[in-house]
């Protein structure tokens, strides 16, 4: 439990896409195993694609035997919190606000994660190319 709980907190709202690092985990989850509750954090609320693709998430998990429960939050700072008290096994959250439970939090929504630098200057291209890649 205390491995998939680590594993969640280092998901970002932007960084589901790599939700496959997580099923690997999540796959060696045993079926006796109680259900976990996932805070997630989405501006739209159980609406929004965020809350869409982790419910995706949690259908497709079910058939490794993880049972997740999603618990929806319009309002970032109350989700992390939550997750702080231990009402929550996981949170997706972006990586500033997931950065103090995993120091080397990072996606697309941090500033300047993408960008390659060479010979001292940026370089855009390489560095839009990154994006597209991960997209």
């Amino acid at each position: 439990m205390a491995l998939m709980n680590n594993t969640l907190a280092r998901f970002s709202s932007i960084s589901l896409a790599a939700a496959a690092v997580l099923g690997g985990t999540l796959g060696v989850v045993s079926a006796a195993q109680a259900k976990s509750l996932m805070c997630v954090w989405d501006v739209a609320g159980k609406t929004g694609d965020v809350y869409a693709a982790a419910t995706d998430y949690a259908v497709a998990m079910q058939k490794n035997g993880a049972d997740i429960e999603l618990k929806s939050y319009v309002d970032e700072r109350v989700a992390i919190e939550d997750f702080r008290a231990g009402q929550c096994d996981g949170v997706i959250a972006t990586a500033f606000r997931t950065r103090q439970f995993n120091s080397v939090a990072g996606s697309l929504d941090s500033i300047g994660s993408t960008t390659v630098i060479r010979n001292g200057k940026v370089d855009m291209e390489v560095s839009y190319e990154v994006v597209r890649k991960v997209i």
